[in-house]
């Protein structure tokens, strides 16, 4: 069985670039990054007040 990582790239976390040569050393077959780690505050704000 191969493995992989799949992760959100945040500000408070490792970089992409460093953990990919991370993932690759530990020999991992796959690194899966997420588009979009947030959402931004006035869209959060704009559903809560639909559903009111």
């Amino acid at each position: 069985m191969k493995s992989g990582v799949a992760t959100f790239i945040t500000e408070r976390g490792i970089a992409p670039a460093p953990l990919g040569r991370a993932v690759e050393q530990r020999g991992l077959a796959s690194l899966f990054l997420a588009e979009h780690p947030h959402i931004p505050v006035d869209e959060l704000a704009d559903v809560a007040q639909r559903f009111r």
